[in-house]
């Protein structure tokens, strides 16, 4: 589902979900762009663009696709000052989660990464977040995070990151995972909350991290929370259950659209 968090991140780029020591040196708050988490959704609730031509969606966990999706991580990064350099051109900060980690990337006909995020499936203190302090214990495990989210500046506003968010939602409802779990900024979440409709919740401490506040989220994965949704934005719900099979939609409980 486009609507689905991951790790602090703006519309060009991602970010790591928890930092090693020392910090990477990172822009102030103010010299950071906007910071975008989800799908930038029209508020006319029109479906969301379909990737251009020429362009796929893949999910992967090893071989050269898992590489350029690192690489192509660690170059956005670079640029964006959330990671130290390295002769590898790998983020070595999200090195411990790689072996758990599938990436869910846009790619063009030469097998170029246009677009990617990662889903990361285990307990909570297994996971990048469990760096934070967790107030709200609600969603058992497991729980899938969402993180490194990254989109090539030329790509912004056409359909990607919806594209590749919806494929980490559906990843985690397969996963058997209970809530997607990451870090938003806090205008962020109050925006998906009260615009979006969108089920997150903040489940723990708010702090500063890689450059700006962040706040850990949770997304329950019950079909019941995503009513609100079904209803109020009947043409994006509409598009994320297409990438859900009638078996799935029916064994999850999601809700029809409302009309």
């Amino acid at each position: 589902m486009g609507t689905a968090i991951s790790d602090r991140s703006d519309t060009t780029r991602g970010q790591p979900a928890r930092a090693a020591s020392p910090t990477p040196t990172s822009a102030t708050t103010a010299e950071r762009p906007p910071v975008v988490l989800g799908p930038e959704l029209d508020p006319d609730d029109t479906r969301p663009e379909d990737l251009d031509a020429g362009l796929r969606l893949v999910s992967v966990t090893d071989g050269p696709l898992l590489w350029a999706a690192e690489h192509f991580l660690y170059d956005i990064y670079i640029d964006s000052g959330f990671c130290r350099p390295t002769p590898r051109r790998v983020v070595e900060e999200l090195e411990p989660w790689r072996s758990r980690s599938t990436f869910h990337l846009v790619i063009d006909e030469q097998d170029g990464v246009i677009g990617s995020v990662r889903t990361i499936t285990g307990g909570w203190s297994d996971l990048p977040a469990g760096d934070f302090v967790r107030h709200d214990w609600t969603h058992p495990d497991p729980l899938c995070e969402l993180s490194s989210l990254a989109i090539l500046p030329s790509n912004r506003s056409t359909g990607i990151v919806e594209h590749i968010y919806r494929a980490g939602w559906i990843a985690a409802w397969r996963s058997g995972a209970h809530a997607l779990v990451g870090l938003v900024d806090p205008w962020l979440l109050e925006l998906f909350t009260d615009h979006y409709q969108l089920p997150f919740t903040p489940i723990g401490a708010a702090k500063f991290h890689m450059g700006g506040t962040v706040i850990p989220v949770a997304m329950p994965l019950v079909g019941a929370a995503y009513e609100p949704l079904a209803a109020g934005r009947v043409g994006f719900w509409t598009w994320t259950l297409e990438a859900a099979t009638p078996e799935e939609i029916q064994t999850w409980n999601l809700p029809a659209p409302a009309r």
